[in-house]
């Protein structure tokens, strides 16, 4: 299991994501939608998304 979950990212505030994001290696768009975050956050952690 690797603790990411789309239901506990949707969670979480905009910003926090994109710290997630930066530190799995890439940093997200200035303008980037939440849910645009929350699959970059995906597939960086190699979660398959349904």
């Amino acid at each position: 299991m690797s603790g990411f979950e789309r239901s506990l990212l949707e969670a979480k505030e905009r910003d926090e994501l994109s710290q997630i994001a930066e530190s799995l290696g890439k940093k997200p768009p200035a303008r980037a939608r939440k849910a645009t975050i929350i699959s970059l956050i995906l597939e960086l952690a190699g979660v398959t998304d349904g």
